[in-house]
């Protein structure tokens, strides 16, 4: 993939300092989007969904990482710095 001025990949922490490994950055994003299945896989865990909210459970330890809540089909994780989100659910 040809390197553009507005796709950057790197490494990046969401939440409590969640590691993210090989993050895509879309500089022209005002929000941070990612990628589910790639959570799910890079960190073993899992991804519990209710009416309106997801939560981010450690499958090894079982302790809960993170909570993201639904508003208007998407999710948002909470974090000390402002709100990110998490994932999308199309209706």
């Amino acid at each position: 993939m040809a390197k553009k001025k507005w796709l950057l990949k790197g490494d990046g922490k969401i939440g409590n300092g969640l590691a993210l490994q090989n993050v895509l950055y879309i500089l022209s994003f005002t929000c941070n989007l990612v990628s589910v299945h790639q959570l799910a896989n890079d960190r073993n865990c899992i991804i519990i969904y209710g009416v309106k909210c997801c939560f981010i459970q450690d499958l090894t330890s079982k302790t809960l990482i993170g909570v993201a809540e639904e508003m208007n089909a998407v999710y948002y994780f909470e974090e000390q710095y402002g709100r990110h989100i998490f994932c999308s659910y199309a209706k």
